[in-house]
């Protein structure tokens, strides 16, 4: 490059007339210096295997690469093919990458042919060389690989058909079968008898998710015989769980643990529990829903028969099924003498002078017969259906008549179940208000003045018959009269009440039940020790099993008030919903125009009716009267210091009644 500027300064010093000349020179070359050609592409480079082809008397497999693709991008690949001397019009195209087969369709038998494979990209189309190849008489016998069926992660199906000998005695025939393609009886094969004729087997000992050739042969007179190869893919290991455990029985509870170990290529939809008097329960009866996913999971379920050998095992569901895991057995019981005429032994103060007890479980009825009685556990309680977002389907609580789950929200007359969340008042005493009973229940929020005495009363006086446990006769209660807690008595229970240990309540989960403990006067800490004793806090503060609490706690006096969650009817349109969240997590219902609901994070609410509508000189108003909250809402007005709050008297709460004497 020096010596052509050096050429150019010497010229232009000797004649001006070649300036011109030499600038332009210049231009070009400094031009070229300046500029990169673009990688050209191109046409691609195509071998075909011919020590891979195989012929029939009228088919023939073509196997080919492309060994290099120019620097484009393949957009076609195949094969040309036509008889010998003739222009290669026949055309196949096929799919793949780099490596790609093809079968050459409608031959003639004892023909020559040609044969070239290509690929195209961008700067053209790519060709190996010419292969000429003659297909085989059709006086050869005539084998057909017919199809590959009933195909699962370790086995498979494949049939074939010797069509004709050919003149040829077919002495075998059979399947075979491999991870390479291409497979002869060299490799693995199934012998399935001998002469013409349709035949299959079953492959057993398949590895899951792998691909599979087969195809059917005939060993004859003269040679072995193929058909065409066929591929398959077997499937996934299959959907698994396993039922590890089954623990903490108690005559109506029972926890049980499983995993799912394997959920088959598909999204695990649900996993639970199943159980029952006979072998081998399944979804179709009693079950459960304790989670989704994959991994270990546990639940507590009841619905168990008593004294009876019941049977348990895990299972869960994906798009293709249902999987169970195996069978373990255990016997409900209660190792504990049952309380007399559903009385607690523990005494609580409810004034600085009076104490009360509590009745042995929440208040439940029967519509369909109009009975009442006490829960048989202090942790049952009905539950329903849930509803609210981040909730999914799934059924809560503990209590089973006939057979089946019993659920608040199909209240009814002659609903054949039991019910435990009522509007207030509704003792069935006719009161002389619309709703009354303990099956109603208004359509909408402004009804909610229908429900209980009409205007300023609590349920004392003249109207004590509202109260449900004065006006009915408790099936299991005995003979001694029970009474609704007033607003004030359960205020003074839970905040100012003098005890021997200092502690009233504790936050726990029972049996698998959250709820609030309520702890009796005398109680001693050395009994059981409980954690953040007269805090809201998270209910497994404190986590006690089933038997645990029959054997130390109920017996030393202690009440369990379960979080049983509530009931609401608003409009005909909105229907009837149970509330019961299992998050920690506020949800906003964003249903109600004028309630729009924030949840503290307390995993599940659970509200007591009391008698009052009155705290003090303070009336709730006539829509209104006073509950327990055992969690509070975290955008509720609350008028007490912390417990008891102002509810529409529409809503279903929980009873648990108590007895002066």
């Amino acid at each position: 490059m020096v010596d052509i500027f050096c050429y150019l300064y010497k010229a232009m010093k000797k004649n001006h007339t070649i300036v011109w000349t030499a600038v332009t020179l210049l231009a070009v070359i400094l031009l070229a210096m300046g500029c990169q050609k673009p990688q050209e592409i191109a046409i691609p480079v195509v071998v075909l295997h011919e020590s891979s082809v195989a012929v029939s008397y009228n088919k023939a497999w073509m196997v080919a690469d492309v060994v290099n693709d120019g620097g484009g991008e393949i957009t076609e690949r195949g094969f040309y093919y036509s008889k010998a001397g003739g222009a290669l019009d026949g055309q196949l195209l096929v799919e793949g990458g780099e490596h790609f087969t093809g079968v050459l369709p409608d031959l003639l038998p004892s023909t020559a042919y040609v044969c070239k494979a290509f690929a195209t990209n961008e700067a053209g189309r790519g060709f190996s060389r010419e292969f000429t190849f003659t297909t085989m008489s059709d006086t050869i016998p005539l084998v057909d690989t017919y199809e590959v069926k009933d195909i699962t992660f370790c086995s498979a199906v494949p049939s074939g058909h010797v069509l004709s000998g050919g003149g040829q005695e077919v002495m075998e025939r059979g399947i075979c079968y491999g991870t390479e393609m291409r497979p002869t009886i060299e490799g693995a094969h199934v012998a399935l008898g001998s002469g013409v004729g349709p035949f299959e087997c079953q492959l057993t000992d398949l590895q899951p998710e792998t691909r599979y050739y087969v195809c059917a042969y005939a060993i004859c007179t003269k040679g072995v015989y193929y058909g065409d190869q066929l591929a398959f893919d077997t499937k996934v290991l299959p959907l698994a769980v396993r039922t590890i455990s089954v623990l903490d029985v108690t005559a109506s509870r029972v926890k049980a643990e499983g995993e799912v170990i394997r959920d088959g290529g598909y999204e695990v939809l649900e996993c639970g529990f199943c159980w029952g008097t006979e072998h081998n329960p399944t979804i179709e009866g009693l079950h459960i829903k304790a989670s989704v996913g994959l991994g270990e999971y546990s639940s507590y379920f009841s619905g168990v028969e008593s004294g009876q050998t019941n049977y348990m095992r895990a299972y869960a569901v994906n798009e293709e099924g249902v999987a169970y895991g195996g069978e373990l057995e255990f016997v409900p019981y209660d190792h504990f003498i049952p309380w007399t005429n559903g009385m607690l032994p523990g005494w609580f103060s409810v004034s600085p002078d009076h104490q009360v007890r509590f009745s042995q479980g929440n208040l439940q009825y029967y519509p369909d017969d109009d009975r009442w009685r006490f829960a048989e556990h202090q942790w049952d309680f009905v539950g329903g259906k849930c509803w609210g977002e981040g909730i999914g389907d799934m059924e809560v609580g503990t209590v089973y008549a006939n057979g089946t789950k019993c659920d608040n929200t199909k209240v009814g007359r002659y609903y054949p179940g039991w019910i435990d969340l009522y509007g207030w008042g509704t003792s069935g005493w006719n009161n002389g208000n619309i709703y009354y009973r303990p099956y109603d229940f208004a359509s909408h929020v402004y009804e909610c003045a229908s429900y209980g005495p009409q205007g300023n009363y609590d349920l004392t006086g003249e109207y004590v018959q509202a109260d449900w446990g004065v006006h009915n006769a408790i099936s299991n209660g005995g003979s001694r009269q029970w009474r609704t807690p007033t607003a004030e008595e359960f205020l003074y229970l839970l905040t100012e009440r003098n005890t021997l240990s200092g502690m009233r309540f504790a936050m726990a989960v029972v049996a698998g039940v959250r709820g609030m403990i309520v702890l009796p006067d005398d109680w001693n800490e050395s009994i059981y020790y409980l954690s953040a004793a007269n805090e809201f806090c998270y209910y497994s503060t404190n986590t006690i099993t089933g038997r645990e609490w029959l054997a130390v706690l109920e017996p030393a006096g202690a009440v369990f008030l379960p979080a049983g969650g509530a009931r609401y009817q608003f409009t005909a349109y909105d229907g009837v919903y149970f509330d019961w969240f299992n998050n920690e997590d506020p949800i906003d219902h964003g249903m109600w125009g004028y309630s729009v609901l924030h949840y503290s994070p307390f995993y599940i609410c659970g509200s007591y009716w009391t008698s009052s509508q009155f705290l003090g000189d303070y009336s709730a108003g006539v829509d209104n009267a006073f509950a327990l909250k055992i969690v509070a809402y975290d955008m509720d007005p609350l008028y007490t210091s912390g417990f008891i709050a102002n509810r529409y008297r529409c809503k279903g709460y929980s009873i648990r009644l108590i007895s002066d004497e």
